[in-house]
C-alpha cells in the first residue's frame, strides 16, 4: 500500500504533538488554526487512524501516534 503523505502534514502533526494545542501550533507555524486542523485531519485520513484525542483545552497524542525525537 502506497501513501502520498505530505511532509508538511507530518511537520504540523509533530508540532501539535509537542505543544498539545492546535492554536499554539498554528501561531508557531504562522498558520490559521483551521489550516492546522485540516493538515492533521488529512494525515489522520491518510493513515486511517486518529492521532490525537481532542479535548476542550487542547489535544493529547494517542499512544500509537507518539514519536520519540532526539533534540
Amino acid at each position: 500500500m502506497a501513501y502520498d503523505i505530505k511532509l508538511s502534514n507530518l511537520r504540523v502533526a509533530l508540532l501539535v504533538s509537542r505543544l498539545e494545542n492546535l492554536t499554539e501550533a498554528a501561531r508557531a507555524l504562522h498558520m490559521t488554526q483551521g489550516a492546522v486542523s485540516k493538515n492533521v485531519l488529512q494525515l489522520e485520513h491518510q493513515l486511517g487512524t486518529p492521532l490525537f484525542a481532542r479535548m476542550r483545552d487542547g489535544v493529547v497524542p494517542l499512544d500509537h501516534s507518539r514519536v520519540s525525537t532526539a533534540e
